[in-house]
């Protein structure tokens, strides 16, 4: 279930070092966004490409103090919530997803402490 509301409250620890893949089948428009060829090259290689990053690998649509894209930003930003995903895959898989360095271990911190406000209907 898609959640109508994640408390941010101006974290944008998911704009930063996050490959966000454009999905055409959950309505994304590649001519909308600056784009690159995914950084994993089996995906790359099938025409699936992500948001464009700056230097620092933060998102090039992430403005001084929020997303500057908010309302037209793809299907994956639209729906993340960060609560979801470490309830989702349990604490401990998500706190080995981040010692290899797939998930953000802020992320993992950030998205345990929230739990509690998670509603599930």
């Amino acid at each position: 279930m898609k959640n109508v509301f994640v408390p941010c409250d101006g974290c944008t620890l998911c704009c930063r070092g996050n490959a966000i893949s454009i999905h055409l089948e959950l309505g994304d428009d590649t001519s909308r966004y600056q784009t690159f060829p995914h950084y994993i090259p089996e995906l790359a290689e099938k025409g699936i490409v992500m948001l464009a990053h700056n230097p620092d690998r933060s998102c090039i649509y992430l403005g001084a103090d929020s997303c500057t894209i908010h309302g037209d930003a793809p299907a994956l930003c639209r729906e993340f919530d960060c609560r979801r995903l470490v309830k989702d895959m349990g604490y401990t898989k998500a706190r080995k997803a981040a010692k290899k360095g797939l998930l953000k271990p802020g992320i993992v911190t950030r998205g345990l402490n929230l739990i509690p406000t998670l509603n599930d209907f």
